[in-house]
């Protein structure tokens, strides 16, 4: 597996609340800009936080935009699995056709065992698509 990530875009945001217990899991855009955990499999992921923030608001969230690296999974995923987030900043896989009002979000390159394990993913936040 893979040990070391490589993030070709990033972009540092304030936090809309506490965000110091969701790094690694992925993070979404509220109307102010600022991002908080998505928390619902239909929400439109912005990035992965890669850093621990402070639990103030506004404290800095370093989020992972383009690249490759690690996000937690909410159960087991397989090897090219299509991902996207469910309803607690996990990553979660998307299956066409079944998940339509879903965003996928990148490509599991390293499969998982099991719920919480961090997972080595392709990543494009940028232009994320529905599962359809």
């Amino acid at each position: 597996m893979p040990t070391t990530e490589h993030w070709i875009l990033t972009k540092t945001f304030k936090s809309a609340g506490d965000e110091s217990g969701n790094k690694e899991k992925l993070m979404k855009l509220d109307a102010s800009g600022d991002v908080l955990i998505c928390a619902a499999a239909t929400d439109i992921p912005i990035g992965v936080l890669l850093n621990k923030p402070n639990s103030a608001t506004g404290s800095e969230c370093n989020v992972g935009i383009i690249g490759y690296g690690f996000a937690i999974g909410a159960a087991a995923l397989n090897e090219f699995d299509l991902i996207g987030t469910d309803g607690s900043g996990l990553l979660d896989a998307k299956i066409a056709a079944s998940d339509t009002t879903e965003y996928v979000i990148g490509q599991v390159i390293e499969g998982s065992t099991a719920a919480n394990d961090l997972v080595m993913c392709i990543f494009s936040f940028a232009t994320p698509h529905r599962a359809a």
